[in-house]
This record gives C-alpha cells, sequence and structure tokens, in this order.
C-alpha cells in the first residue's frame, strides 16, 4: 500500500504529523486489510486444495477449461475478487475427479468379479485344496465399492494420494494377468508336466491364413502333449 511506505519514508514528527493527518485515510484502509485477510484465510486452503487436486486431473476438454481458469487466477492475483472464483472451480474439479475416480473402480469391480468366476470355474484351481489356496495361487485382493459421494475435496486427495487415476488403470490392466498366474501356479501344482504353449501374435485376413494358423497351431499343440501330461496355452 503507498500510503504506508510514503508514511515509512518520513522521520520523527514529519511521519506523526503525517499520520494524524491521514488517520481516517488509513481506518478505512485498516477495515480493508481486515477483510482481505479474512478472505485470505477463508480461500488460501481452498486454492490449495484446488492447485493440488489439479495435479491428479486427466488432460481433457472439461478438465482443461477448469485449468485455464485456474491459471488465469493465478496470473490475475485474482484471490479477493468478488464473487469468490475458486470455490466453484474446486467444487467442479472435485465433482468431476469423482466421477472419473468411481468408474475407474467400477471397471475394475466388473472385471474382478468377471475374472473370479473364471478362476472358480477353472478345471485345476478347483481342484485345489483350501490349504493349496491359500499357500500358493491367490488372486489380487478385493478393493471394497467405495461410496464416494461423502467424501469431500480433502478426502477425495487423500484417496488419489493413495491411488492415481493412472494408478487404477494400472491395476485393471494387470487384473488379467494376476487371475492367469493363479490358474498357471495350480496347474503346475496338480500337473508338474504341463507344458506352456505361446501362441503366436499374427495378423490373419484371409481364411486361408487362418487355416494355416490353426494347423500350425494343431500341430505344435500335438508335439508338445507328447512330452507332457497337458498344455498351458498363453
Amino acid at each position: 500500500m503507498s500510503v504506508l511506505g510514503d508514511i515509512e519514508n518520513l522521520d520523527g514528527n514529519e511521519r506523526l504529523l503525517s499520520i494524524l493527518d491521514q488517520q481516517e485515510d488509513l481506518k478505512a484502509h485498516q477495515k480493508d486489510w481486515h477483510h482481505r485477510e479474512q478472505l485470505a484465510l477463508q480461500r488460501l486452503p481452498a486454492w490449495k486444495l484446488l492447485s493440488e487436486l489439479m495435479e491428479h486431473a486427466p488432460v481433457e476438454g472439461e478438465v482443461d477449461d477448469i485449468r485455464s481458469e485456474c491459471e488465469a487466477i493465478r496470473q490475475d492475483r485474482l484471490l479477493f475478487h468478488e464473487p469468490d472464483l475458486i470455490q466453484p472451480r474446486l467444487d467442479a474439479l472435485t465433482a468431476l475427479l469423482k466421477e472419473r475416480l468411481n468408474q475407474l473402480k467400477e471397471q475394475y469391480l466388473q472385471i474382478y468379479t468377471q475374472k473370479m468366476e473364471w478362476l472358480q470355474a477353472n478345471e485345476y484351481f478347483s481342484r485345489l485344496t483350501p490349504e493349496q489356496k491359500h499357500s500358493h495361487p491367490r488372486p489380487p485382493p478385493i478393493v471394497e465399492k467405495p461410496d464416494l459421494q461423502p467424501l469431500d475435496a480433502r478426502g477425495l486427495l487423500n484417496e488419489l494420494n493413495h491411488t492415481s487415476l493412472p494408478g487404477w488403470q494400472t491395476r485393471i490392466a494387470a487384473l488379467s494377468g494376476q487371475f492367469q498366474a493363479c490358474v498357471d501356479e495350480a496347474v503346475a501344482i496338480l500337473a508338474p508336466q504341463a507344458k506352456t504353449l505361446v501362441l503366436p501374435r499374427m495378423t490373419i485376413t484371409s481364411q486361408a491364413e487362418l487355416d494355416t494358423y490353426l494347423q500350425s497351431l494343431k500341430t505344435r499343440m500335438e508335439e508338445a502333449l507328447r512330452d507332457a501330461s497337458a498344455v498351458i496355452l498363453k
């Protein structure tokens, strides 16, 4: 505030006289300073939350709009703007990230349920004793379906700090392999002479190519079965 700077540049009696001359203005400024202090106490925590949540936000249209608005608040120093520009952006980003997080958890649980049913129906895994299932092939731990509605911005940030949106995507991508590993271990226990056969990857564009592929695969499987009690296809 320039008025304070001007007073500070004065010495002794001149400073005192300047304070007395401007006391009404200083009182008015004091009210404004107090108001800004209260606004800062109220809005800075929301701004900090908004900034930290933005670090978890994906790059996409709706989020990019909020990100641009936040950058404008930062660059133009709009902390004290009326009406408040921060809380509406925090509310919007919180709602968006909760929706994305909920979608990923729903996807995880859907795939988990499908794979668990597949695992329980597997002829090898189903033949294991409870002791064998406990000590060897174990599926990944289930994640309880969360109720995201009560989460406020702080609770959401805590969840994302624990497992981010990309972290959930990684979990989803790993599920199939984790369940397949359970079956592989079960086969290794019950059929230790089993042989693993990796299916060749290729692009098939015609019936002739399909016939050739299947014939080649049949030959390889027959060869594998000559030396093994079972063949695990991967």
